[in-house]
């Protein structure tokens, strides 16, 4: 537990799109399907949402809630990730890592499992007004790991491949550039040339 001009109009619009920044093209809307029971209540659950957007904002994210049974799924996102925040099977002794992202064949999926359990029991009974933010802080870490589709970690940041109590109760945690532009390159990715520089 992340324009030049050119001689050739063609080429120079492309070149200016693929250079803007994620911010200034269409967001990519993440249908966030959430599954917590009774772990949260309404308000620890909506400051959760929202720390966790803001959070993925630098990337060019949106993130849409929806609760499981309550979600209409004849919505459709640019892409889809369902949180299960249920109890583990696990007895608490038995559970080491504060969230899981499942992977098959090597292939990143869609399915994180965030354990509030572990979460809170590591920040302590005297600091239990902030799990929200830092439940976010373990989501956007497994986010990081789904929408980029790697397992890649950073020294610094939400996607340090361990946290500490200090890093869920810091005043400022958050995506390291790398990250972000990691993100950014797999949501954004360069739009191809529209024709080559020998082709006028």
């Amino acid at each position: 537990m992340r324009a030049t001009f050119c001689l050739v109009a063609a080429l120079s619009a492309t070149l200016a799109q693929a250079a803007s920044p994620a911010r200034e093209r269409p967001p990519v809307r993440v249908g966030m399907i959430v599954s917590c029971g009774q772990q949260l209540d309404a308000a620890a659950a909506r400051a959760f949402e929202r720390e966790t957007e803001r959070l993925m904002d630098p990337a060019g994210v949106v993130l849409e809630w929806r609760a499981i049974p309550r979600s209409n799924f004849d919505e459709s996102f640019d892409r889809v990730v369902v949180v299960d925040c249920r109890p583990p099977a696990q007895p608490p002794a038995a559970r080491t890592a504060l969230a899981i992202t499942h992977i098959s064949n090597g292939q990143v999926l869609p399915f994180v499992r965030l354990d509030i359990g572990a979460v809170s029991g590591m920040l302590g009974s005297t600091r239990q007004s902030e799990l929200p933010r830092a439940l976010a802080r373990v989501a956007a870490h497994e986010l990081h790991h789904v929408l980029t589709g790697s397992t890649v970690h950073d020294s610094t940041g939400i996607t340090k491949p361990v946290f500490s109590r200090s890093d869920l109760l810091s005043g400022s945690f958050c995506l390291s550039t790398a990250a972000a532009a990691r993100l950014r390159a797999s949501l954004y990715p360069a739009a191809p040339l529209a024709a080559s520089a020998g082709e006028e």
